[in-house]
């Protein structure tokens, strides 16, 4: 599997995560400004674009990473 689609599998696996629960994955979530909801709804693709365009935004650089390591 390349880099991105293991990118994608993990984002699936965060989604799911948040969505049953998993406190930590809630925060991410929330932290990006994004909705839980809203992103179930999503293709993939938005889902990832989504995710890619809130961790852009982000000020500081290691919570850029740090978010960018708990979703992809």
């Amino acid at each position: 599997m390349d880099t991105l689609g293991k990118g994608f599998s993990k984002m699936q696996i965060f989604i799911v995560k948040a969505s049953k629960g998993n406190e930590e994955a809630i925060d991410t979530v929330k932290s990006l400004g994004l909705n839980l909801r809203s992103l179930a709804r999503m293709s993939p693709d938005k889902q990832f674009a989504a995710f890619a365009g809130a961790i852009s935004k982000l000020q500081d650089p290691a919570l850029r990473a740090n978010a960018a390591v708990s979703v992809f």
